[in-house]
């Protein structure tokens, strides 16, 4: 029986990967994966990227390849993602140091982020945005899995490193921090935010979303009337004929953490003190 929220049970997940049932849970069981989220009734409830990722696992074992070769450390290591994965231990200084809030909750959602973006494992961060949906309060979402997503995915790339299934995690997070600023009581003058460039709209989606939870009326605009530009990478000289919030910090830029911030009343946050540049 498909499950509501983009949620589906195991047999729907066994009949769309032409698994079956007893074979996904022993997967599970033996080499911890798959690891889908569980309702309170014990019912597994797996994710449209989680089918994917069985249906692609159950080809390759079909073809041949044993499953205990496809499964290391309860995670796929997709043939085609090897030259792609980051070093294991790789240090995402920026992205680890980034504010949370306390909780056994929010310490366990942050912790699957950081090991999906430090193992170049989307799915894992996937997870995490998935998760927080139902686990944290909307304003949580924010500072704890969805900004750590998208500026995690910047520092990656930002060292040439690829996170796997990048376009369906920007996507997801935009997503959501769409459907939250629609829910979020704000006030005072508009301010408009537009994106530096094409690939930066997910990313002003999350700015956007950031300000709103401070209260203050923020909505996505096209540049000619923009009072801010969201940019994800480091803008140009030429490009700064706005204030532009980025996701890293850099010499003459408002770093999102800034905003994230909390512990600044909301109604300095429009000052925007510009940031030195991030230590190399």
């Amino acid at each position: 029986m498909t499950m509501s929220n983009n949620q589906f049970s195991i047999h729907d997940a066994a009949q769309a990967s032409g698994l079956t049932p007893s074979v996904i849970r022993v997967w599970e069981e033996r080499y911890g994966w798959p690891s889908p989220k569980r309702h309170r009734n014990g019912y597994r409830a797996f994710a449209a990227h989680e089918i994917d990722e069985l249906k692609r696992a159950a080809a390759l074992v079909k073809g041949g390849m044993p499953i205990g070769k496809l499964i290391i450390d309860g995670f796929p290591k997709w043939p085609e993602d090897e030259v792609h994965v980051a070093p294991k231990h790789y240090d995402l200084a920026f992205t680890t140091s980034l504010p949370t809030r306390p909780g056994r909750t929010a310490d366990d959602l942050r912790a699957i982020v950081l090991e999906g973006l430090k193992q170049a494992h989307g799915g894992r961060v996937l997870e995490a945005v998935q998760r927080a949906c139902i686990e944290l309060r909307p304003s949580d979402e924010l500072t704890v899995v969805l900004a750590p997503a998208l500026i995690g995915i910047t520092e990656l790339n930002q060292h040439d490193r690829v996170l796997n299934h990048e376009r369906e995690v920007r996507q997801a997070v935009a997503t959501r921090c769409r459907q939250l600023r629609s829910r979020m009581p704000t006030k005072g003058r508009e301010v408009l935010i537009a994106p530096g460039r094409e690939t930066d709209t997910d990313f002003t989606a999350l700015v956007v979303s950031a300000l709103a939870a401070r209260g203050i009326n923020a909505r996505q605009s096209e540049r000619a009337e923009a009072n801010l530009i969201a940019s994800e990478n480091v803008p140009s000289p030429g490009e700064r004929t706005h204030i532009h919030i980025t996701a890293l910090p850099c010499e003459g830029c408002v770093p999102l953490v800034h905003i994230l911030d909390t512990k600044q009343a909301a109604h300095e946050l429009l000052q925007l003190p510009v940031s030195p540049a991030l230590a190399s």
